[in-house]
């Protein structure tokens, strides 16, 4: 087991510094120690604005706001908002909550877990979301996937049927 001993304050005069008392100690310096701070403030900036995304998207769905898909309902079609850039603005912002907790807490179970939220993400798009509102919306769909990004606007946009 390590102890972590600090010396000194920041601000005190005195170099902050961290060392472990056993065998092969590393000095954690200040440089080190600010990149994590920021790591950490960039991590809880970036989750912060991603539950507003996602919030601020399910409000955009309105009644056509769901969980998972049903055979044979019917939703409107939303293309407004950032629906109008974005095909699936409510999974970006979870895919960019998991990466913001990845940063402010950077460890594997964090790194795996935001990993998995993504890929299974846009496994559920491409396999069951998509498929579902092109066969239920046909062309509105198709000229909508057409010029909103899949999860970023412009990037992920479907070729029109030809």
């Amino acid at each position: 087991m390590r102890n972590l001993v600090i010396r000194g304050a920041a601000g005190c005069g005195d170099p902050l510094e961290a060392r472990a008392t056993e065998p092969g100690r590393k000095r954690v310096d200040e440089h080190e120690q600010s990149l994590g701070v920021a790591a950490a403030i960039g991590g809880a900036s970036v989750a912060a604005v991603a539950g507003v995304l996602t919030v601020v998207a399910q409000a955009q769905m309105g009644a056509s706001w769901r969980i998972g898909v049903q055979a044979g309902e019917r939703t409107e079609l939303i293309t407004h908002g950032l629906y109008a850039h974005v095909r699936n603005p409510i999974f970006t912002g979870m895919i960019t909550f998991a990466a913001g907790l990845a940063l402010l807490v950077p460890n594997a179970p964090t790194l795996v877990g935001a990993a998995l939220a993504a890929a299974t993400i846009v496994a559920q798009v491409r396999m069951v979301e998509e498929p579902h509102l092109r066969s239920v919306h046909g062309a509105a769909y198709q000229v909508w996937a057409a010029h909103a990004g899949r999860f970023v606007p412009g990037i992920g946009r479907s070729l029109p049927a030809s």
